[in-house]
């Protein structure tokens, strides 16, 4: 096996997001606002909510948030604490939900207020909600932050390794959980391996090269968002580009037109809607699509080529 894949997947995040602090690690379109977030901020933020989190005697900590800043700080926090990240699924029925909790032991959620707001019949447990925002804007926590800030900026990585007390704890690096669309929801732990081997197959391709936009739009709760957008964005030098729903293909489009995203990942059912809705001019930047978790309809790769004019790939 690779030394690469031998550390812990905080390990790897903090080694490239350290290497160079000022890069734009994500750009968050919620709601067509703009939020940016560089490495340095990213990881001041996510040590600071990871300290935190090694209070909780849980090994597996929830995540309930649609891909942006929150999640990308959320994700990177859990696995500097070393613990399990468990991306919990919003779009299944309030049983299903309740199932995955269980059969996860997750007690802690972190999320923030919006989503409770939305998400009024998601079983939230009565205690461990963690607003991410409240957490992170609360006045006892500009102290912390700044330490964290100096630290960062001052000490070199194999010191943040050890004070931060970031290395490999267990084999888990995240579970996932299927939808229970075929009976009871099962549960699929991903080890730092799995991970880790992953992000470097998808180096070995040269799909992504350095400084590419790729837009995050795919849940995290499902492994091709998670890794793909996510994980190799805070491990490689490129750039995601966050929008929380792809079932928006108007939106979808002036993102990425503004944006200049150079990829796409996405499934084809997602790719159908877009070549429907979406004028050319929109994605005249994008350079390839990769689609993935089905099959692609014969005829659409041809159909995308002709109209927009980029590579259709299949994962």
């Amino acid at each position: 096996m690779p030394p690469t894949c031998q550390i812990s997947v905080g390990q790897a995040a903090l080694r490239a997001l350290k290497s160079d602090l000022s890069r734009t690690v994500i750009i968050d379109r919620m709601k067509l606002e703009r939020k940016t977030l560089t490495a340095g901020k990213l990881l001041v933020a996510a040590a600071f909510l990871a300290q935190k989190l090694r209070s909780v005697s849980d090994e597996r900590i929830g995540i309930l948030l649609p891909p942006g800043v929150g999640g990308w700080v959320a994700n990177l926090a859990v696995a500097l604490a070393g613990k399990s990240s468990v991306n919990l699924n919003f779009t299944v029925s309030r049983e299903v939900a309740q199932k995955t909790l269980r059969a996860s032991g997750v007690k802690t959620i972190i999320s923030v207020q919006a989503m409770r707001d939305r998400l009024k019949d998601f079983p939230w447990p009565d205690a461990g909600i963690w607003d991410i925002k409240e957490i992170l804007g609360a006045p006892d926590s500009k102290r912390g932050l700044i330490v964290k800030m100096l630290q960062t900026i001052l000490l070199p990585t194999f010191v943040l390794e050890k004070i931060w007390d970031v290395k490999r704890k267990n084999s888990e690096a995240t579970l996932l959980f299927t939808s229970g669309s075929t009976g009871e929801p099962k549960g699929i732990p991903l080890t730092h391996e799995n991970v880790l081997s992953n992000l470097a197959q998808i180096k070995a391709i040269g799909l992504l090269p350095r400084d590419v936009r790729l837009l995050a739009s795919l849940p995290l709760f499902h492994s091709f968002g998670l890794t793909v957008t996510l994980w190799y964005s805070l491990t490689h030098r490129m750039a995601a580009v966050a929008y929380p729903n792809p079932l928006e293909p108007h939106a979808i489009a002036e993102v990425v037109h503004s944006e200049r995203v150079d990829g796409m990942v996405a499934t084809a059912s997602f790719f159908q809607l877009y070549l429907r809705q979406v004028p050319k001019e929109k994605f005249e930047h994008l350079k390839w699509v990769v689609a993935g978790a089905e099959k692609t309809p014969a005829g659409l790769h041809e159909r995308w080529k002709a109209h927009f004019g980029s590579e259709y790939l299949e994962g």
